[in-house]
């Protein structure tokens, strides 16, 4: 049967001892010229797999060193290494040891190993292709050296300036430190993550590393915050309880409370949402100046932030509320009170520091209690009351910024659509919760489509006087639930169906 045989350089190592063997110190610290050359042998160790199995056996191996990754000439002879025996696929041979690859094979050019191998009952030997050699048997070229200064080669002590190359006196030694990405250890000379070790700098792993072991975490973090970038579900195995090994113990710590701006009477008819940053974004209503703002935090905790004035054209900025855009920006729906209309903000950046605004709605007074959303369409949607009218109302953008938008009166049966909320219920269709100030009732209203160019309404509540400041969202049912103000209590709607329609509605 023919095999496949894979092999994986794993080390080209040099015997640094002879460096310290072969020379000797002349005066004033210069070198003297060697007694004989520096062995210009090296051991090879490799990995042999058959069929992505460590082969055990013996093996005759055919080496030959060319000077480049293809075509290119052969440096030297080829060198045979017969019945070399490889144990769970490990094998080592030593090379070049008569000079086989001449004794100038490393003169600074770049080296490729060719290797072929044929093992046990194989009829051909496999071509496993070249190598490049790396630049550890480079430390043995040195047959003239120059002064030492501090253990590092100067100057040249010959006339000859081809002999001079960068040598260190010093023996290299055989342990790598922790900080380079070893384990400080004489016998583990690598990252070894299966015992206790403190390693320091960046480590990236070319394939995801495997842990395993009886307890405990595969690796505790020295950090006295949390670690960014690492998939703690992947970590090892124990999902999301792997957190706690991401993260070390903090001091107890008190609510944060900040304050973001001061300038003059500021902060009435506060939204807030997450910009696409992932930084809160804020917007709110200066009344000194009657202007609409905007504050972007620099970190999660928003301990501190940058505010910005989007508009300041007459008394605007009542009624605000905030949402994140398809387009991943902010956009605001707001009441101008000076001139009774409805407008909104689409921030230029998710910082908010400036913004387009556009009025959407003027004939009357309009634009009270706005609630914005993003629909199923990708396009923000934006619940409001009519006050000339004492209508319900929705405006359905054209385009995410929302330069301009198409306007459905909802509901027009006396006075309603006071503290309006807007949410996209789970068939993807908007639903607003909302007051009817003519019978004090808690109203909802259910969109026919994504622009709400009408709805179904439905009275949710209607003993007293109830339906003040609302707020609906989609719980994890996905269902409508309302919260609203009764006469000095807090109460809840939860709705039995998607469409919020009363059970005595649906029999």
């Amino acid at each position: 049967m023919k095999r496949t045989y894979l092999n994986v350089l794993m080390a080209v190592l040099i015997s640094f001892s002879l460096l310290a063997g072969a020379y000797r110190l002349g005066q004033a610290g210069s070198l003297a010229e060697p007694e004989s050359p520096v062995s210009q042998a090296f051991t090879y160790q490799g990995q042999l797999d058959n069929n992505g199995s460590p082969f055990t056996g013996s093996c005759d191996f055919t080496f030959t060193m060319w000077n480049a990754a293809t075509n290119g000439n052969p440096v030297g002879d080829s060198e045979s290494k017969p019945g070399t025996p490889v144990t769970n696929g490990v094998f080592s041979v030593q090379l070049n040891e008569s000079g086989q690859f001449t004794t100038g094979a490393f003169n600074g050019s770049q080296r490729w190993l060719d290797i072929a191998v044929k093992c046990g009952s194989d009829h051909n030997p496999t071509d496993l292709g070249r190598q490049l050699l790396d630049t550890a048997p480079y430390a043995s070229y040195a047959l003239k050296a120059g002064s030492v200064t501090n253990g590092v080669v100067t100057t040249g002590s010959y006339s000859d300036p081809s002999w001079i190359t960068s040598l260190s006196a010093s023996k290299l030694s055989g342990v790598l430190p922790i900080a380079k990405g070893g384990t400080g250890s004489g016998t583990k000379n690598f990252v070894d993550l299966s015992s206790a070790q403190a390693v320091a700098g960046a480590k990236t792993f070319s394939s995801a590393p495997s842990f395993s072991q009886a307890s405990g975490a595969p690796f505790s973090v020295a950090s006295s915050s949390l670690v960014d970038n690492l998939n703690a579900d992947r970590l090892d195995g124990y999902h999301a309880a792997s957190l706690q090994y991401l993260r070390r113990a903090l001091p107890p710590q008190d609510n944060l409370l900040t304050t973001l701006d001061s300038a003059g009477v500021v902060g009435g008819y506060t939204s807030i949402t997450i910009g696409s940053d992932g930084l809160p974004v804020i917007s709110y209503y200066d009344v000194t100046n009657g202007d609409l703002k905007a504050a972007h935090c620099a970190e999660a905790a928003c301990s501190s932030a940058d505010t910005h004035t989007l508009d300041s054209a007459g008394y605007v900025g009542g009624y605000i509320s905030i949402t994140i855009g398809s387009d991943g920006l902010p956009v605001i729906s707001y009441y101008d009170a000076t001139n009774g209309d409805l407008k909104v903000a689409h921030c230029a950046e998710p910082a908010c520091s400036s913004a387009d605004t556009h009025t959407l709605d003027s004939p009357g007074d309009v634009g009270g209690y706005t609630s914005i959303t993003i629909g199923s369409d990708g396009l923000p949607v934006i619940s409001y009351y009519d006050a000339t009218n004492g209508d319900l109302k929705a405006a359905h953008c054209a385009d995410p910024a929302c330069s301009s938008a198409d306007l459905h009166t909802l509901d027009s049966a006396g006075d309603v659509g006071g503290y309006t909320s807007i949410t996209i219920g789970s068939d993807g269709l908007p639903v607003i919760s909302y007051e009817d100030a003519t019978n004090g009732d808690l109203k909802v209203a259910h969109c026919a489509d994504p622009a709400c160019s009408s709805a179904a309404l439905h009275t949710l509540d209607s003993a007293g006087y109830v339906g003040l400041y609302t707020s609906i969202t989609i719980g994890s049912d996905g269902l409508p639930v309302i919260s609203y103000f009764d006469n000095y209590d807090l109460k809840v709607a939860h709705c039995s169906n998607p469409l919020c329609v009363p059970y005595l509605k649906r029999r």
